[in-house]
C-alpha cells in the first residue's frame, strides 16, 4: 500500500494508492479487468484517467479513478506493474521509503527482495556541478526579465532555479529518492530548505518575484555548497560572486 495510507499518515482527505505486482503473462488480462471491476463495485465512475506512463511500454500502468460514493467524490489511484518492471527505473520511485509493513501480501517474496535490495540513486558530482551552473545562468537571465518586468518569462526562469535547487537537495540527501520532489522535501530536507523551496511558487508579479529571488539565491548557495562538500565537488564561488555583482549593479541594490 503506497501513499499516505501505506505510511499510516492518512486523514479524511487522503485517497487510496494500492500497487499490485503481477506476473508478466497476466498483466494485460488484469489490466483489461480493472475498469469492469470498478464499474461493478462503484455507484458511478465520474472519471477514469490513465496516466501518461501507460503508453510507454514500461510494464506499469496507473489509473486515477474518481467515483461517486453516496453523493461524495472519492479517489483510488490504482497501479499495476509487471514483475519484470521491478528492475526498471520507474519502480525505484515506488520502492523508496517503503517498509515491510506496507506489503499486504507477497507470496513469492519478490516485493520483499526488491525492498531489501533497494538503494536510492545518487547525484553524480558532474551532474550537480552542471545544475549549479544552470542555476547561475538563469539567475543572470533574471536580471533582464526583472528590468523588463516580463512576468511570464520570470516564472519560467523561476522554474529553472527551482529544479536546480531540488538537485542540490537530492545530492545533499541521497538516502531518499526525489522522483517526486514533495516527498523528498517532506522526508529528507532540512526545515529551512523546505521553507526556501516555497519561495519559488510565491508571487506572480515583478516586485514579488524580485523580493523572493534574493532569498532564493541565498538559500540555494547554502544548500549547493553543502551538496558539493558532500559529493566532493568544487563549488563555483567565483561564478556566484560575478553574477551577484552584476545583479547589484543592474538592479541598483
Amino acid at each position: 500500500m503506497y501513499g499516505s495510507v501505506g505510511a499510516e499518515s492518512e486523514d479524511e482527505h487522503s485517497d487510496v494508492d494500492p500497487v499490485f505486482l503481477v506476473t508478466d503473462e497476466a498483466f494485460d488480462a488484469i489490466d483489461g479487468e480493472l475498469r469492469p471491476m470498478f464499474d461493478r463495485l462503484c455507484e458511478k465512475i465520474v472519471l477514469w484517467w490513465p496516466e501518461g506512463i501507460n503508453s510507454m511500454g514500461l510494464g506499469i500502468k496507473n489509473y486515477a479513478i474518481l467515483f461517486d460514493n453516496g453523493g461524495g467524490l472519492l479517489q483510488y489511484d490504482m497501479t499495476i506493474m509487471k514483475q519484470s518492471s521491478l528492475a526498471g527505473p520507474y519502480a525505484r520511485g515506488l520502492l523508496v521509503g517503503v517498509t515491510l509493513e506496507q506489503i499486504l501480501f507477497d507470496h513469492t517474496g519478490a516485493i520483499r527482495a526488491a525492498v531489501d535490495a533497494f538503494v536510492p540513486d545518487k547525484v553524480s558530482p558532474e551532474h550537480l556541478v552542471w545544475m549549479i551552473g544552470r542555476f547561475w545562468v538563469y539567475a543572470y537571465i533574471h536580471i533582464k526579465y526583472l528590468l523588463r518586468g516580463d512576468v511570464l518569462k520570470l516564472r519560467y526562469a523561476q522554474q529553472m532555479l527551482f529544479e536546480s535547487h531540488i538537485v542540490a537537495l537530492e545530492a545533499l540527501n541521497p538516502h531518499w529518492s526525489w522522483s517526486w520532489w514533495p516527498l523528498g522535501a517532506k522526508h529528507a530536507a532540512a526545515p529551512e530548505s523546505r521553507r526556501a523551496l516555497l519561495d519559488y511558487f510565491g508571487a506572480a508579479d515583478r516586485d514579488g518575484i524580485q523580493a523572493a529571488f534574493f532569498r532564493e539565491i541565498d538559500a540555494f548557495s547554502r544548500d549547493a555548497k553543502a551538496a558539493c562538500e558532500a559529493v566532493g565537488a568544487d563549488y563555483p564561488q567565483a561564478v556566484e560572486a560575478e553574477i551577484r555583482g552584476c545583479m547589484r549593479k543592474a538592479l541598483r541594490i
